[in-house]
């Protein structure tokens, strides 16, 4: 099985920063809609799937 791609090989791929990667897929307001667009094209391409365990131990929390 191959391994997953990370939010910097996601960033790479698109030519931006990991932190514009990470805006843009939180939907944030500072990201123009062509970058999101490319960096959101990405994933369902390349079947890039969130990690929630990594997300919940960045925020502290589970939301369960």
């Amino acid at each position: 099985m191959a391994t997953p791609l990370t939010i910097r090989d996601l960033a790479a791929l698109c030519g931006v920063a990991v932190s514009t990667a990470s805006r843009a897929l939180n939907g944030h307001p500072e990201v123009s809609e062509a970058t999101r667009q490319r960096v959101l094209e990405v994933p369902g391409r390349c079947r890039i799937v969130p990690n929630y365990s990594a997300r919940s131990l960045k925020l502290h929390t589970s939301k369960v």
